[in-house]
């Protein structure tokens, strides 16, 4: 049985302590709820290589396998690439690789991201704006995993 759960729950704690997420709560909260609504390792640490420069060294010292570091990686947008560059990369990387679990950790992102719960009591246009961006690619995601789907079963 594999340990690794314990090692990234403190992990991210401790990396994610003083982040707040855009409506004023400890951001790690998020990042359980995806790992809770996804799988579990790939969602506690999705924004790790983007947010915190997690290297691969780091990934393998919490136990993380190969194809998990692949999978953060494809998960990390680089910031060379457009929001929607970033969201075709991932959805080319899934069809390639039917990888269901990539798929499945942006939706739960996209999912919470898109939670009210989350957001600030006033709205902004920017807020508005970034919504739409979500659901689009939300959309985009979904009928990729249904794609998968649909090949693998």
């Amino acid at each position: 049985m594999r340990t690794v759960p314990f090692l990234i729950d403190s992990f991210v704690r401790e990396k994610f302590a003083d982040k707040k997420d855009k409506g004023g709560h400890p951001y790690y909260e998020h990042l359980f709820r995806v790992a809770r609504n996804s799988h579990l390792i790939i969602g506690m640490l999705h924004d790790a290589i983007e947010d915190l420069g997690t290297t691969d060294q780091e990934l393998k010292s919490l136990g993380c396998t190969e194809k998990e570091i692949e999978q953060l990686h494809v998960l990390s947008r680089p910031r060379s690439l457009s929001y929607s560059e970033y969201i075709d990369q991932i959805i080319t990387y899934a069809l390639e690789e039917k990888d269901l679990e990539v798929l499945d950790v942006k939706l739960a992102d996209l999912i919470d991201n898109m939670s009210v719960h989350r957001l600030p009591e006033v709205l902004t246009d920017k807020d508005f704006a970034r919504l739409q961006k979500y659901r689009l690619a939300y959309s985009k995601v979904k009928s990729a995993r249904d794609k998968v789907v649909d090949e693998l079963y």
